[in-house]
């Protein structure tokens, strides 16, 4: 189960990054793209390996910068925490929601603004996301 775990978080990762950095790009090279993440809770082990990961693979982007914000479990702290991010002037913006419906709203206004919204593990209500990356549990 570890590897399978580690293998989705890879490919996510990998993903995350690419898109990223190719929808984002700025003229000047020196320009630093600001990536948002918005974790819903950072305690459980496959959260915050994902979190180290990412950390590691923006470390080779000079030209990146990361914020991370965790809720614990708190919709409305999440809700501020990524209208922080947007009102900081993020890039991007990866999402772990902690709820769907309370965070649709923000989600929704942070993807009409032109900035890239990626949705990890939990999907909100709404279809207003550029990608969404999680397991089908049909």
């Amino acid at each position: 189960m570890a590897l399978y775990i580690k293998i989705y978080l890879r490919i996510a990762l990998l993903f995350l990054v690419v898109a990223s950095f190719g929808g984002c790009k700025k003229a000047d090279k020196t320009s630093e793209y600001t990536i948002g993440f918005s974790q819903c809770v950072g305690s459980d082990l496959w959260r915050r390996t994902m979190l180290e990961e990412m950390k590691m693979e923006l470390s080779l982007h000079p030209g990146a910068k990361f914020i991370y914000t965790d809720a614990n479990g708190d919709s409305k702290k999440q809700v501020a925490q990524v209208k922080n991010m947007v009102d900081e002037g993020i890039d991007l913006l990866i999402i772990s929601p902690n709820e769907a419906q309370p965070l649709n709203s923000i989600v929704e206004q942070t993807y009409n603004k032109g900035i890239p919204v990626v949705v990890i593990d939990r999907k909100t209500s709404s279809g207003l996301y550029t990608a969404y990356v999680g397991a089908d549990n049909y």
